[in-house]
């Protein structure tokens, strides 16, 4: 049933993933056809301009939307994105230019579009899940003490899955273990647990 879960997961979050890059591009496509179109600008520039808001839609429906969970501050997913984002630039825009200075500014809409796929499928999405995105574990994994243990073992795990399935059980107080033999500890008040 675990496996079940954690597909159903991964589906739901790539699922996410392309929702926010569909609206992404909606702002890349957007403004590089409509300054192209409208010859307010080169396709080269057109192009560069869509890409830059494209990316800074991207990451931030992705930090407050769609990778949540990450416990990472906003400087460090920043720095992470731009260096990911970065690459994309270059594949996206250089990619795009090159086939359309080979093939003609004619095609320039078609190679945009099968440039970006390329470029989201087998680049961003993998780059932004486990390193922009990844889980940042709280807890140093070279404790000594057992949940140093237990981190270190569930940081082998996959990133926003962990998170997740530890957010299911917010609100409600935590199972204790099924056998102690240790007695209880008074709490506070001084009263037996």
């Amino acid at each position: 049933m675990g496996h079940l879960n954690r597909i159903k997961h991964e589906i739901w979050l790539i699922s996410k993933a392309e929702m926010s890059a569909t609206i992404a591009s909606i702002v890349d496509f957007g403004l590089s056809i409509g300054l192209t179109e409208a010859k307010f600008l080169p396709y080269i520039w057109a192009n560069l301009i869509g890409v830059v808001s494209g990316g800074i839609t991207n990451c931030i429906i992705n930090y407050r939307f769609v990778f949540k969970n990450t416990k990472r501050n906003k400087r460090s997913v920043a720095l992470r994105y731009f260096m990911i984002w970065s690459i994309s630039l270059v594949l996206n825009g250089g990619g795009t230019d090159l086939v359309t200075y080979l093939i003609g500014e004619n095609y320039f809409i078609m190679i945009k579009c099968i440039i970006s796929l390329f470029v989201a499928l087998l680049w961003n999405y993998p780059g932004q899940r486990r390193f922009v995105f990844s889980y940042r574990n709280a807890q140093t994994a070279g404790s000594d003490s057992p949940s140093g243990k237990e981190a270190d073992q569930d940081s082998r795990q996959p990133d926003t899955i962990r998170e997740e399935s530890g957010n299911d059980q917010k609100g409600k107080a935590p199972c204790p273990p099924e056998s102690s033999s240790a007695p209880a500890s008074p709490d506070k008040t001084g009263k037996r647990l």
